[in-house]
């Protein structure tokens, strides 16, 4: 079952309203005041930009938007964006944006006075370019890459402790696999030389376990997280060949159109079933969320040679990858 992500934007703030009730009052003719509240929803070409006239100085807004630039301060001489609407808050979309770039806007209005400009917002539309390494409790190295705001690690995980040094229970027996209640690990087919390619496949006990299974400064990715990732990738029905490693050193099927131009060189990893089995390594991945779905089931994103599809009602007791997110968004 595929989930869709709802953006919600409000009409108008209680801090606007408040300045429009001013507004009525004034006698005094001034340049308006302006705030640039958010930049939101950022994609690899576009990012939609909030703005809010705090007071129109006296008398009506001839015309409002956003500019923006490469360097500091965008004016009305650089790009410029028109919003056609009689809202305090407005709303609208910069395009034609490359990656790699630092981007600076400002939301704008005109009154018989003057241009006012609000507060400058910067942005940059990441993508494969790299990030901070990370190092778990078994000494473990991974690197990341840098994917819109967030930084996501380019292995998968493959702790066989909790970030306090608690050890995560390896099973490898099928029916204890299957009767597990605790936080649990294995390899794919019970191999440690799949480790250091695949990582572990871990029960969603695991990931959801109070000691950590993450590194300090990184947590495992919300459903959230993994939609912002998708959605700034140009949706789910596109993402797979973008984030998947290139050629066929380990993907053995259906890997062709793969461009891999994330950098999250997503891998076949394969996953267990909740009777013990192994699947689909080298041409299916499965990644948990650590969002929960019900006592008896997690979130999780699977790839078995088609588009990545939401697998809601994950059971817990399946063995998935998983890629764990810094912590905090750049």
């Amino acid at each position: 079952m595929k989930r869709k992500i709802k953006f919600i934007i409000n009409s108008i703030t209680a801090g606007c309203l408040f300045f429009m009730l001013l507004n009525s009052c004034s006698k005094d003719e001034n340049s308006p005041t302006m705030d640039t509240t958010a930049i939101i929803k950022i994609t690899q070409s576009t990012a939609i930009c909030k703005g809010c006239i705090l007071n129109n100085g006296g008398s009506p807004i001839s015309e409002k938007g956003f500019c923006w630039s490469t360097s500091h301060n965008p004016a009305l001489t650089d790009g410029k964006i028109v919003v056609k609407s009689d809202s305090l808050n407005f709303t609208d979309t910069v395009t034609g944006l490359k990656p790699n770039v630092a981007y600076y806007v400002r939301s704008f209005a005109i009154n018989s006075k003057g241009v006012a400009y609000g507060a400058e917002q910067s942005f940059t539309l990441w993508i494969n370019i790299p990030g901070p390494n990370a190092t778990d409790i078994d000494g473990n190295n991974y690197t990341s890459v840098r994917i819109g705001s967030q930084v996501w690690m380019v292995e998968n995980l493959k702790t066989t402790k909790y970030r306090n040094g608690e050890p995560i229970l390896n099973i490898t027996n099928s029916t204890e696999w299957n009767r597990a209640g605790t936080g649990g690990f294995c390899y794919y087919d019970n191999n440690i030389a799949n480790k250091n390619t695949y990582g572990c496949l871990y029960n969603w006990n695991a990931v959801a376990d109070s000691c950590i299974i993450a590194p300090e400064g990184w947590h495992v990715a919300t459903f959230s997280e993994w939609q912002t990732m998708i959605d700034f990738l140009g949706g789910i029905d596109s993402i797979a060949n973008k984030i998947k490693e290139t050629g066929n050193d380990h993907w053995l099927y259906q890997n062709q159109n793969s461009t891999n131009e994330s950098g999250l060189t997503a891998l076949p990893a394969g996953y267990r079933n909740y009777t013990g089995d192994f699947y689909f390594i080298n041409r299916g991945m499965f990644f948990w969320t650590s969002t929960e779905e019900g006592n008896s089931a997690g979130s999780c994103f699977g790839h078995n040679g088609n588009d990545i599809t939401v697998l809601s009602g994950q059971g817990k007791i399946s063995g998935n990858s998983i890629r764990c997110i810094k912590d905090n968004d750049i």
